[in-house]
């Protein structure tokens, strides 16, 4: 789609044209954090794992400057742990980050095989090193780490082809190894490891291309395997997951170049795949994958230059929200790794070899404000559901006339801009939109306008503007009775366009 003109959809009962801002969806993402880091000499180098708390702080963990950093809400950087580690333990190439609800940070070396936990106060504490439970388990390479609502911390070895436990007391259990669900299903080289609201733990096998499910009770199950859906959709290379509070777990294949969601009954379905979009802009090597709140699912892949993309996944639709060009002023998305959603629906990516960390913030998402210009326009229309991109945007008209017996029929208006006082017209009454253009008509009062799930239009505005045509009575100059119709116009609607 070219920004640089307008967007025709064929609508139930008219046409809604909207006319796109190119910078719309730019200027929604916003860089964090930069290679500057802190901007007191801790520096940021290939940033990977990424987290957030429940006080909006953001964590981001640099794997080659070995180091994790504290974002908050107003843009303060902080240093939490670098490559010493605990003083004692060093901490090298942390690829994996997490926090609780309690504000701890987990974080895990790859290198130095081990994983630390920093407390709200900054005090630093290493929960497991290389020898893994102690008792023969072995931790190797850990690449993912996770935490529950119990404290319990979930570390998985990606050369071990493991995962532990690590209780609040420092207890440690290997739950999985090698031998996956002892059932022939194996685990290989498992890489990222997520703790679902349930108390589900479910790991990703990179090399054996599946993954499993452990409950609180210990019951291993493989949940998709290299057949992917079983309908030629092939999983090579699952990698990162995420689960969302439904019970819904996500999988990207990095070799395979696709995404696929299973759901609590087993039925798995693929949500993209390397044409990405289906509009030019493919998919290859996915990295990162979340889920939001909303049910909406974010994927960043990591292709070079302009085709390093992050693409959002809502009710089947694919939209391409960002690429390699970052949101302008030089701040480049090159090679986007980690992703993660917060409550809010907030969305925050690192971008490993562009050295930063962007937020897509949830402020796109879509608004209703009534206008009544001066005043002189009667009200009487009014937003039923906002207009969220990919869905279908109510709005009704209230039907008791002003003047005449009975209304005809109502209609929506939209312009391309809202006039602060309108323009005098009609009996008093003001157009508050401009240029004016009928887009639905109802004799119902009710108006449903298809909004295309498309992320150029997220941050557009839109003005609308109520119409009423009333029956009244006309005088012929001769003399003569008639009926006709009064048009009456109402409040405007200045709507925003967004999630």
């Amino acid at each position: 789609m070219n920004p640089a003109h307008y967007l025709l959809r064929t609508c139930t009962l008219g046409v809604l044209i909207i006319l796109i801002s190119p910078a719309a969806v730019s200027a929604q993402f916003t860089e964090i954090i930069d290679a500057l880091g802190d901007g007191q000499g801790h520096v940021l180098e290939s940033p990977d794992g990424i987290a957030i708390d429940g006080s909006g702080n953001v964590y981001v963990a640099g794997y080659k400057s070995c180091n994790v950093f504290k974002i908050t809400p107003g843009g303060t950087i902080t240093q939490i742990i670098d490559e010493t580690g605990d003083g004692f333990s060093p901490l090298d190439l942390p690829k994996a980050i997490a926090v609780d609800h309690l504000g701890n940070v987990f974080v895990a070396g790859e290198a130095s095989a081990n994983a630390f936990k920093i407390s709200p106060a900054g005090a630093i504490t290493e929960i497991i090193d290389a020898g893994g439970d102690g008792l023969g388990a072995r931790l190797r390479l850990p690449r993912g780490i996770a935490v529950n609502r119990a404290g319990d911390v979930f570390v998985s070895g990606r050369r071990s082809d493991n995962v532990f436990k690590i209780t609040p007391n420092g207890g440690i259990t290997q739950i999985i190894d090698a031998t996956g669900d002892g059932r022939g299903n194996t685990l290989d080289g498992p890489s990222q490891v997520v703790a679902s609201p349930a108390g589900i733990v479910y790991v990703a096998g990179r090399q054996s291309d599946n993954v499993f499910e452990i409950t609180p009770a210990g019951t291993i199950t493989e949940i998709i395997d290299a057949t992917g859906d079983g309908e030629g959709n092939m999983l090579d290379g699952a990698e990162r997951i995420a689960a969302s509070e439904s019970g819904h777990v996500y999988v990207a294949g990095t070799r395979s170049n696709n995404a696929f969601e299973v759901d609590p009954g087993g039925d798995i379905t693929k949500i993209i795949d390397v044409l990405g979009d289906g509009h030019g802009n493919d998919m290859w090597s996915p990295r990162g994958i979340a889920v939001a709140p909303s049910g909406d699912v974010y994927v960043t892949c990591s292709g070079w230059g302009l085709s390093a993309r992050i693409f959002c996944i809502r009710n089947g639709d694919v939209s391409a929200i960002l690429d390699g060009a970052g949101p302008g002023q030089g701040k480049l998305l090159r090679f986007p790794q980690g992703i993660v959603a917060d409550e809010a629906g907030n969305v925050y990516v690192s971008a490993s070899s562009s050295d930063n960390a962007f937020v897509f913030a949830r402020s796109a998402m879509a608004s209703c404000t009534v206008r009544t210009g001066s005043g002189i326009n009667p009200l009487g229309f009014d937003c039923v559901t906002n207009p969220v991109v990919g869905t279908t945007w109510e709005s009704t008209i209230d039907l008791t006339p002003t003047i005449g017996s009975m209304a005809q029929f109502t209609a929506v208006v939209t312009g391309l801009g809202g006039p602060a006082s309108g323009v005098f017209v009609m009996g008093g009454q003001e157009l508050l939109v401009s240029p004016p253009l009928v887009t639905d008509t109802s004799v119902t009062g009710v108006h449903s306008i298809d909004v295309p799930f498309d992320a150029s239009l997220i941050g557009v505005p839109v003005f609308t503007q109520g119409m009423r045509f009333e029956s009244v009575l006309l005088m012929t100059p001769s003399g003569v009775s008639m009926t006709g119709e009064r048009p009456v116009l109402l409040n405007a609607l200045d709507l925003v366009l967004g999630l």
